[in-house]
Formats: C-alpha cells, sequence, structure tokens
C-alpha cells in the first residue's frame, strides 16, 4: 500500500501516464475524450470569472489529499478551494467543491470510494457528478452540521442552474454542455 509521498515519487518516474491513488493503489487514467474535456473546459472556463474576487479559484487535474501520509490522492476534473494559495506541489487539502465528469471506465469509483473518500475533506460543501452522454448533473451538499444531501434532485434541462453557495456561484446547465450535441 504506498502513500502519497511513496505515489508521487511512482508517478514522477511514469510522466508519460496520469495516475491517481486509490486505496494505497496506483491506477492509471485512460486518456479523456472529446466530450469529458468539452464539459470540464466549460466549467472551469465559466467558473474563472465568477469565482473572481471571491478569494477562491477553480483548479484542473491537481490531486486532493489529507496528508502526505494518506492512502487517497484522486484527480478530480475540475476542483475549487478558497484563501490564500497553497504551494504544496501536486496536491492540495482544502477542496470546498469537487466536480468529476463520469466515464463509462471510472463512473462506479467515482460514484462509489471517491465519492465516499471526498465526504471525508472537512472544508468540502459541494460534490458534483456530471454525466457526458446526457444533459444530467447529480448534486450533494454539506450542512453546516456536517450532514450530506443530495440538493434540489437531479439536474436535467439546459435552463436548470447548478448553485455552489458555498463559493457564491451559479452554473447554468446550458453552459456546462454548450458546444455539445445530447440524446
Amino acid at each position: 500500500m504506498m502513500t502519497v509521498a511513496e505515489f508521487i515519487a511512482f508517478a514522477d518516474a511514469q510522466p508519460s501516464q496520469r495516475f491517481e491513488l486509490l486505496a494505497g493503489a496506483p491506477v492509471a487514467m485512460a486518456p479523456a475524450t472529446y466530450r469529458h474535456q468539452k464539459i470540464c473546459t466549460n466549467i472551469d472556463r465559466a467558473l474563472g470569472p465568477r469565482l473572481a474576487g471571491r478569494g477562491c479559484e477553480a483548479m484542473r487535474e491537481l490531486g486532493l489529499a489529507r496528508s502526505q501520509d494518506d492512502d487517497f490522492l484522486p484527480q478530480p476534473d475540475v476542483t475549487v478551494r478558497c484563501g490564500p494559495a497553497k504551494e504544496t506541489g501536486r496536491w492540495f487539502d482544502d477542496p470546498v467543491v469537487v466536480i468529476e465528469v463520469l466515464s463509462p471506465s471510472t463512473m462506479a469509483d467515482d460514484r462509489g470510494y471517491k465519492f465516499k473518500q471526498y465526504q471525508t475533506f472537512p472544508t468540502l460543501r459541494h460534490l458534483v457528478l456530471v454525466y457526458q452522454s446526457e444533459m444530467r448533473v447529480e448534486h450533494w451538499s454539506r450542512a453546516e452540521t456536517g450532514e450530506w444531501s443530495e440538493g434540489p434532485g437531479v439536474l436535467h434541462e439546459a435552463l436548470d442552474v447548478l448553485a455552489l453557495p458555498a463559493v457564491g456561484v451559479e452554473l447554468p446547465l446550458s453552459v456546462v454542455y454548450e458546444g455539445l450535441s445530447l440524446t
């Protein structure tokens, strides 16, 4: 079983392949599809100006870990963190929003193991799963009490809005899926 520190050394030795650390094991990440990248880019570009002046920033493909000794270092598709910049190198420990764009090959991990692990980050307030093949976004929020609940249900219309009040941002699904034809 690898720690984050051991994993980073392992990943650095294989620069042509991307990996995540899940339950202490390195897991190779498949190259992203056009649809996956388009959705990630749409979200990242939309978040930038909406976060400006709020002390928060959107990050792409940077790992999350609770410590160097942790056995979990995923690379969410888009993450929002707030506060002074932390130069930790390859990962940070204070996500406020995690957005995963689901792929058929990773959906089980994204909805299962990773989903449960993300919820253990004390700073995390919003966890969002975005589907590629259909206009569908699932959103979970953490209340002040620490309890997690699914937001207003599944969003699936172009006019539906993904509200992320912890960072003061709203994203219409039309922006998330801009430029894509959906079935």
